[in-house]
């Protein structure tokens, strides 16, 4: 279209009548013009039960941030709680740690912080009671080591007379240990949350706290930096949280020692914080399904600043963390270490975890490279989540049985299933941006841009593989990019497709487009 409005054949550059035109257009779909972020879904308090959804209202606004940070940093904080106690068993092999790795995605001040720290504060009381008997426990050490290096002063000074006496024993006595002899073990720090480390540090914690641990970090750029999301390197670091992820069995070899560390059950899990272009550059790599092992986390934020006044029950959090504590592992006879109590689902709970399976495998067949990814790892976040559920709900119900639960019912795995499609799912889509957008749609976006930008009132599919370039230089790329559009009501074939030859390269432009912000 000119200047004077004037229509021109974009192959033949002949004036084009109106009346010549597609006659009729449909309403169009102009969710192709849309630039920047999905609108964040929303996140219903009531997921987490009656009497956490009063404390998480509170709580949000206490720290003056939206709901999602203070329900998600909870919901993973309980992940990482239940960690190596307990785990879902899904029919006869499939079980899954409760494990969650937890990113908040927001800009600075937006609240994150304070709301992660706030809820991350609920463990601090309990840290401090597992470790009450530590100076007493590390006093009785002090003491049996001075005893245990006296006996072995005097066995050593008796192997040197020995020798004395008799050179022939000289390579024998040395290897021999006074009868009984045992050395102490120096007793340790009992930890639930680590927020700085290094790999063979966050190792030796977990061997020293087999029930799991919880990583928090104020910037999760700092660890994604660490193992070479940002700087190329570091296989290993990262291959370390691909495993804490899955809670395997582990071995880390010390840079300084040879002996190595073993961790029977690897279970770490993660709540962090990070900001949108750091977010943005974390997408940019190779997948590896690292990225797809978050549940993301990106709300609108709260408009205004207000400091709350009125006081709330922490009542029901501190007494979900409290029982979550005392979850102890199953016992094995030695030399087998501890190992997780697992929880099997209800047979109608398995029915709904099966559908849910079997609709996201539909969807994986269309969605993007990342998105695939993420939806691969929905059936087991669902998984993962109905056990949460169902310990945050027993917990927090001052009512319930000190009893812990046996097994996880329907309810808990529909809800479960709910909170990663209504949720977690379509904030990945937002997260994700670009990258959640199927192949086609995304280069018929960037087609449509530009018969925007050229204000074209018809074109050639041929010529503007050239105009347009990368990525719709290829036939097939343009090809499924102008059908994208005319199923979208966008575009009009000007001939119609012949039953023998190759389709129609000239299109008509519905003009709707040019009266659509361009925001959408």
């Amino acid at each position: 279209m000119s200047a004077d409005g004037t229509i021109h054949d974009a192959t033949t550059g002949e004036v084009i009548e109106p009346e010549s035109m597609a006659a009729t257009w449909e309403v169009p779909d102009l969710s192709l013009l849309r630039e920047g972020r999905r609108t964040p879904p929303t996140f219903h308090p009531e997921w987490l039960g009656p009497h956490l959804a009063r404390w998480a209202e509170a709580q949000s606004r206490a720290t003056c941030a939206p709901i999602d940070y203070v329900s998600v940093s909870l919901l993973a904080l309980v992940g990482g709680l239940l960690g190596n106690r307990r785990r879902p068993l899904a029919g006869a092999g499939w079980e899954e740690p409760p494990t969650l790795f937890a990113a908040l995605v927001g800009d600075p001040s937006s609240g994150k912080s304070p709301a992660s720290s706030a809820v991350m504060g609920l463990v601090n009381d309990e840290e401090a009671s597992l470790d009450a008997d530590y100076r007493h426990r590390l006093g009785e050490y002090e003491e049996a080591k001075l005893a245990a290096d006296a006996i072995m002063a005097a066995h050593k000074s008796a192997a040197r007379e020995a020798m004395r006496a008799n050179p022939e024993l000289a390579t024998a006595i040395p290897a021999a240990l006074p009868e009984g002899f045992r050395e102490p073990m120096k007793p340790f720090l009992k930890r639930i949350v680590v927020r700085d480390s290094t790999i063979e540090r966050l190792a030796t914690l977990s061997a020293e706290n087999p029930a799991g641990l919880i990583l928090h970090r104020d910037e999760l750029a700092g660890l994604f930096a660490s193992f070479g999301r940002y700087s190329g390197g570091g296989g290993s670091d990262r291959q370390f949280f691909l495993e804490a992820y899955g809670g395997r069995s582990f071995t880390v070899d010390r840079v300084k020692s040879g002996d190595p560390i073993r961790v029977p059950h690897l279970s770490i899990g993660i709540i962090g914080a990070l900001q949108p272009d750091k977010a943005a550059e974390l997408l940019k790599g190779a997948d590896d399904g690292f990225v797809a092992r978050f549940l993301w986390c990106w709300p609108e934020p709260i408009a205004g600043f207000r400091i709350a006044r009125e006081t709330f029950d922490r009542g029901p959090a501190e007494r979900v963390v409290n029982r979550c504590c005392r979850l102890h592992m199953q016992s094995n006879p030695p030399p087998m270490p501890d190992s997780p109590v697992l929880l099997p689902l209800e047979e109608g709970a398995l029915a709904v975890l099966e559908r849910f399976a079997q609709t996201i495998k539909v969807r994986e067949s269309k969605a993007s490279p990342l998105m695939k990814s993420a939806l691969g790892k929905a059936r087991g976040h669902a998984l993962r989540l109905s056990c949460v559920l169902t310990h945050l709900w027993w917990g927090a119900d001052p009512q319930a049985s000190w009893d812990d639960p046996s097994n996880i019912g329907e309810t808990a795995v529909a809800t479960a299933c709910e909170l990663m499609e209504s949720y977690f799912l379509p904030m990945a889509e937002r997260v994700f941006g670009d990258a959640s957008i199927p192949v086609a749609e995304t280069h018929a976006a960037i087609l449509v841009r530009h018969i925007r930008e050229k204000r074209l009132s018809t074109f050639n599919a041929s010529k503007a593989r050239y105009t347009v370039g990368a990525p719709l230089r290829e036939t097939s790329s343009m090809d499924a990019a102008c059908a994208e559009l005319v199923e979208a009501g966008i575009l009009q074939p000007m001939s119609a497709p012949k039953k023998r030859g190759r389709p129609s390269k000239d299109f008509f432009v519905n003009p709707a487009i040019f009266a659509q912000p361009a925001n959408g």
